[in-house]
């Protein structure tokens, strides 16, 4: 702050100045002679130009450009002392952002979990939030357009480092429509019996969790009647609510979309599907302290294995 020391000590003269209207008591009260009270004050006023102080009166006043000098400064040496304390805390990390990305509909599992905790710890860090396809998001990482990503089973890539979350089973959604004679009562493995041949709604190609299911249709060679594939989960279960087919979503995908719907939602045994959902960062690059603590809150937060 050694910029403004000049300036902070003349606020301190115009200001007992102002007050005093006596250079010697200025002086007396600020630790200076009045010969030096006297030179600063004159080497300002020749600097601008102007006279700060009134000399004809006694005691001493403040000329109008004198007093519109002291308001003025008095808010720049406040501007650059903000500055600086703002300069420290974004040097200990206490500012920034970061930049995560992840699947609409996994956001609702994820982001509360964890979101309101960090913002709670970390305040002044905004987290910038992008909701696209699984394998978009993951070229965002690699590239360095985000620090992170998480996303059901990403596929492998070796430009990126994963922290596991936590483990995922799924679930055969199933509308009034297309109920069998007897609902089973125990986790699916072979779900033929009960969709082959029957309206279904797949994700996009670009999903992670599309990828798991599509190889467990190939496993058990099942073969529905797709008659929809969406970009988003959400839109697949409410869609499987409304009658149009059946669909499979993660086990832990919120409820409330099926509450009260015309629709029983059997569980896949994890023996068959399961899923492992993972927050992934580029190796190469250094992660910032506000990065390191959003994957650490992550870990803990799903670490109790009740909330998995």
């Amino acid at each position: 702050m050694a910029l403004f020391d000049r300036e902070t000590q003349l606020i301190q003269i115009l200001e007992s100045l102002a007050r005093t209207g006596n250079i010697s008591q200025t002086g007396s009260e600020l630790s200076l002679s009045q010969p030096t009270v006297s030179k600063l004050i004159r080497t300002q006023e020749k600097a601008y130009g102007v006279d700060f102080v009134d000399r004809s009166t006694h005691p001493l006043k403040l000329t109008y450009a004198g007093e519109y000098y002291l308001n003025k400064i008095r808010g720049i040496a406040q501007a650059y002392q903000t500055l600086g304390n703002n300069l420290s805390t974004y040097a200990a990390d206490k500012h920034g952002r970061i930049s995560l990305g992840i699947n609409p509909s996994l956001a609702q599992v994820i982001l509360p979990q964890i979101l309101p905790q960090y913002h709670l710890r970390y305040p002044q860090i905004e987290v910038q939030l992008r909701e696209r396809d699984s394998l978009a998001l993951q070229q965002n990482v690699q590239n360095g357009d985000l620090d992170l990503y998480i996303g059901v089973t990403p596929a492998y890539n070796e430009a990126l480092a994963y922290q596991h979350l936590y483990s995922d089973s799924g679930a055969l959604v199933l509308p009034e429509r297309l109920f069998p004679q007897t609902l089973p009562t125990k986790p699916l493995v072979d779900i033929s019996p009960l969709v082959n041949g029957k309206d279904f709604i797949l994700e996009t190609s670009e999903s992670d969790f599309q990828r798991t299911v599509d190889g467990y249709l190939t496993k058990y060679n099942i073969s529905p009647n797709v008659v929809l594939q969406t970009a988003n989960l959400t839109t697949a279960c409410i869609l499987a609510t409304a009658g149009l087919g059946a669909t499979i979503i993660p086990l832990s995908m919120p409820a409330h979309y099926l509450h009260d719907a015309p629709v029983t939602t059997l569980p896949l045994s994890p023996s068959v599907f399961q899923t492992e959902v993972k927050i992934a960062y580029n190796r190469e690059r250094q992660l910032s302290a506000p990065v390191q603590a959003f994957i650490e809150m992550a870990i803990a937060a799903f670490d109790d294995p009740s909330l998995a």
